[in-house]
C-alpha cells in the first residue's frame, strides 16, 4: 500500500490527499459522464442525433448548455 511505504505522518497525510483527490477526480468525471449520457438520450427522444465529432468537438460546458436546452425546449413543447 502506498501509505505504508511513508516514513513520516506528515508524508503519510500528503498521499492520503492525494489519493482522495484523485477519487473526486474520478467521482466527478463519473457525474460528467452520466450528466452528458443523459442529455444525450433526452436530445435523441426529441429527434435530434448528433455525430460522434460533433460531440466531442466541443467543451463539455457547450454540451451540456446546448442538451440542456434541446431538453427544455422538448418539455415545453410537449
Amino acid at each position: 500500500m502506498a501509505c505504508a511505504a511513508a516514513r513520516s505522518p506528515a508524508d503519510q497525510d500528503r498521499l492520503l490527499k492525494i489519493l482522495q483527490l484523485q477519487r473526486f477526480k474520478m467521482y466527478v468525471q463519473q457525474l460528467d459522464l452520466t450528466y452528458f449520457l443523459r442529455k444525450i438520450k433526452c436530445t435523441l427522444e426529441n429527434g435530434i442525433v448528433m455525430s460522434n465529432t460533433e460531440a466531442e468537438s466541443g467543451s463539455s460546458s457547450n454540451r451540456k448548455m446546448a442538451a440542456s436546452a434541446l431538453c427544455s425546449s422538448h418539455h415545453v413543447s410537449q
